[in-house]
């Protein structure tokens, strides 16, 4: 129940103080739809919930070991609450990636990077869904948790 709760906490928490990288476009940047950006927010906190067997946090290997700097995600357009969460470095490159379908307690693996993190593959069924299907950024965090 406690850790439940602490979870919970940390989703408000989140939802409060996370700063979106897209927050600090200047002046003619394309409004903020808010419905969008409070799922972004909530499916990029899923990361927090992962860890390796060792039970070191999975997001914080991530930016330490892999250099990763962003977190992207992106909605599927035809498939209701299908999500990927993108990992990227500084320079823009794209390294691996997650899937999360709204329901699900944590996100899955959709790529190599993430599968030998240790972290269970996504059935083929949702990944095919991602490649066949136009997806559409939702948001893009600089981390997963507030800060």
């Amino acid at each position: 129940m406690y850790r439940f709760a602490a979870i919970l906490l940390s989703i408000v928490l989140l939802l409060l103080s996370i700063v979106p990288a897209q927050a600090n476009r200047g002046p003619g940047a394309r409004s903020i739809n808010w419905n969008q950006q409070d799922t972004a927010t909530y499916v990029v906190s899923t990361l927090n919930l992962l860890h390796t067997t060792t039970g070191q946090s999975i997001p914080s290997m991530l930016k330490s070991k892999l250099k990763i700097s962003r977190f992207s995600v992106y909605e599927d357009t035809k498939s209701e609450d299908l999500y990927s969460i993108v990992l990227l470095r500084a320079n823009g490159n794209h390294v691996g990636a997650l899937v999360y379908v709204m329901g699900w307690s944590k996100p899955q693996s959709a790529s190599p990077v993430t599968d030998r993190l240790g972290i269970p593959r996504a059935p083929s069924g949702i990944l095919a869904s991602l490649h066949s299907d136009p997806l559409r950024i939702i948001g893009t965090f600089n981390s997963t948790v507030p800060s």
